[in-house]
């Protein structure tokens, strides 16, 4: 596959895979705190405020010789709905201050779609953590010793606050360590940053169209534009380069070159050039993850002619973003009326949910199963489904989230490859003893 890439100078190229693995350490660093930040917030500060807050009604009650199981119980339920409550505003007021989130290594804007989705998702997750301890207040009785169960309590929330604490030291130490990082790595990068230009413009790299869309050079591209007559300014803009047949847009597209690409889609670029292999714009910025690019290319009126366009082996742009483990570029695909069961015909006839389930993308997988159009069940040319794909490779978490979507039936016929007798049949290569139960489980009760 060739890719719309122009290599201008070995060190150019050695200084940005530098930047990029500063960049990648940084933000991974910052993904692990983000991660511990979620644990803490979701699980250990969670249990230790809800347990907390039950002891200390549990006190109160006894102090008062108050023994009316019901009113216990009713405090308790309103103070884990007001945890519930501060935790959704905490969590509000925490993104409304970020910009943006490290999503597979890579800092993604954090727009007002993203910040919606996330913040559902947080509640759900709040109210699923808040729900056993709803269930053990239904569980207090009159006859219920209340001393024995606040010194149970005590114990537990003693427990997490330990955990919490023990989370946070990590998390502080881990930032501590990260931000002295930070500050060196910022320097260095600069630094590069400075020499790589003074090379670009040594090399005099804006000689050239193809380049200057690779290196966000509007200025450059605006020259060119202005210097051509009007009837010149579309052929100037999809003219295609010697190696590939790429389009200046397709350069754009690829390094993530937003405003480049708004400037050339301006001047009539095509959004619909095919380089030597098919691929288009479209493919390209969703293989590289350009979420601006994307959605910029969305929002062209031509967008229903390209959006399921097929290129090399039938891949669509649904199919690059799949298998580079794009989920948010897949999202908005998806979004905007992407074909989810499309399959790649020159390449054994896979759908994106075939790529993503032999990668063991379970991020991926979860993204496309929350779409109600998908097809769990489409064979590829040797009629494997992502159920057997998933079952095979012993990713059971996968399987679980397959056999969940609505498209999956138990198919009446037992011999059928998708049927739970089938799957089980199969010899995982890992996590056999997980895919049994995880199958097992689906099996209807009177079967048992």
């Amino acid at each position: 596959m060739f890719h719309p890439v122009i290599t201008v100078d070995r060190e150019v190229a050695i200084i940005t895979n530098e930047i990029a693995r500063k960049e990648r350490e940084l933000n991974r660093r910052r993904a692990i705190i983000t991660m511990m930040d979620d644990t803490i917030r979701q699980t250990s500060a969670l249990a230790s405020d809800a347990l907390s807050s039950m002891v200390r009604i549990l006190q109160k009650a006894r102090k008062h010789h108050r023994y009316d199981s019901e009113d216990i119980k009713n405090r308790m339920h309103k103070r884990l709905d007001r945890i519930r409550d501060d935790y959704l505003a905490n969590y509000d007021s925490l993104l409304g201050a970020r910009e943006g989130i490290i999503i597979d290594q890579s800092l993604v804007e954090l727009d007002e779609e993203r910040k919606a989705s996330m913040t559902k998702e947080f509640k759900n997750k709040v109210i699923d953590a808040l729900a056993p301890y709803h269930e053990e207040v239904e569980n207090i009785k009159s006859f219920t010793n209340l001393e024995i169960l606040e010194l149970r309590l005590e114990n537990r929330c003693d427990e997490a606050k330990k955990e919490s604490e023990e989370l946070h030291e990590r998390k502080t130490a881990l930032a501590s360590e990260t931000l002295n990082l930070e500050e060196v790595y910022l320097e260095e990068i600069s630094e590069l940053e400075k020499t790589k230009a003074k090379l670009f413009l040594d090399l005099q790299t804006s000689q050239n169209i193809f380049l200057a869309a690779q290196i966000g050079d509007i200025n450059y591209i605006q020259a060119q534009i202005n210097a051509v007559w009007l009837w010149n300014k579309k052929a100037l803009v999809n003219q295609v380069s010697k190696e590939g047949q790429c389009s200046p847009l397709q350069f754009a597209a690829f390094h993530k070159q937003h405003q480049t690409a708004m400037l050339l889609l301006d001047n009539k670029a095509d959004p619909q050039t095919k380089d030597q292999n098919g691929y288009q714009p479209l493919h390209w910025a969703a293989k590289a993850g350009a979420r601006k690019v994307v959605s910029c290319l969305l929002s062209h009126k031509k967008m229903s002619q390209f959006i399921n366009a097929q290129a090399e082996y039938g891949r669509t742009p649904l199919h690059m973003a799949a298998h580079n483990l794009r989920t948010d570029i897949a999202a908005l695909l998806l979004d905007k009326g992407a074909n989810i069961n499309a399959q790649a015909k020159g390449e054994g006839a896979i759908t994106p949910l075939h790529d993503a389930v032999d990668l063991g993308a379970i991020e991926m997988v979860q993204t496309l199963t929350s779409y109600a159009t998908l097809d769990v069940m489409i064979p590829d040319e040797k009629g494997r489904s992502a159920l057997i794909y998933a079952t095979s490779r012993g990713f059971y978490e996968i399987l679980e989230c397959l056999l969940n979507h609505p498209s999956w039936k138990n198919p009446e016929r037992p011999s059928d490859p998708n049927s739970l007798d089938e799957l089980l049949k199969i010899k995982p290569s890992q996590n056999a003893e997980e895919i049994r139960m995880v199958i097992l489980k689906h099996y209807p009760a009177e079967q048992y």
